[in-house]
């Protein structure tokens, strides 16, 4: 996207969809979406001296999950500051399953996804596509907070970014990801 470096936004309640919900494309100017590994932490992170395995620690569970994005900037081409303000992007998430999985003993480098359109493959990814490990993003994003003196807290999920390209949507398209061995996350856009 030619920004200078990884970037984040906030989560918010108002964002958070359930696998198989519709996202109604009139609330969104731009949206594409991405597959990621969502992170729900048990306890709160300290930017120093984290690690994988620490991070793994203080990890309730993990979610297959969509991020759709959007942009209120024309083709999504902006300087740096303008996207920050546009919360990184952020518009809604999606969490696959019913509930939270526990990641003890799973390699999350070598989860597998694979994209659907319309019952059609259309992106493939691995769980290195995220900083070469999803945990190495959540180190990053307690690195950048710390820099504004905040921290992840216990509860708070992190989307640890695209396991595939990030892909324009269709309105009345349905997309469904299977993440091997996570499981599965749809949405249709109306």
């Amino acid at each position: 996207m030619g920004l200078p470096g990884s970037t984040y936004g906030y989560i918010l309640d108002t964002m958070v969809m359930k696998s198989g919900d519709t996202c109604r494309t009139d609330e969104l100017v731009g949206p594409r979406i991405e597959t990621e590994i969502c992170f729900k932490l048990k306890s709160r992170l300290l930017a120093s001296d984290l690690t994988v395995e620490k991070v793994m620690n203080a990890t309730e569970g993990v979610r297959p999950s969509f991020e759709i994005c959007d942009a209120r900037i024309k083709d999504w081409k902006c300087p740096y500051q303008d996207f920050f303000a546009d919360n990184g992007f952020s518009a809604r998430i999606v969490l696959g399953g019913d509930d939270w999985i526990d990641p003890k003993g799973m390699d999350l480098r070598e989860v597998t996804d694979v994209l659907y359109k319309d019952g059609e493959k259309t992106a493939e990814g691995k769980g290195s596509n995220a900083l070469d490990h999803p945990a190495n993003a959540v180190i990053w994003l307690a690195q950048e907070l710390a820099k504004r003196e905040k921290t992840i807290n216990a509860g708070e999920l992190v989307m640890t970014g695209t396991l595939t390209p990030i892909l324009p949507v269709n309105r009345g398209s349905k997309y469904r990801a299977v993440f091997n061995p996570l499981g599965e996350v749809t949405v249709t856009f109306v």
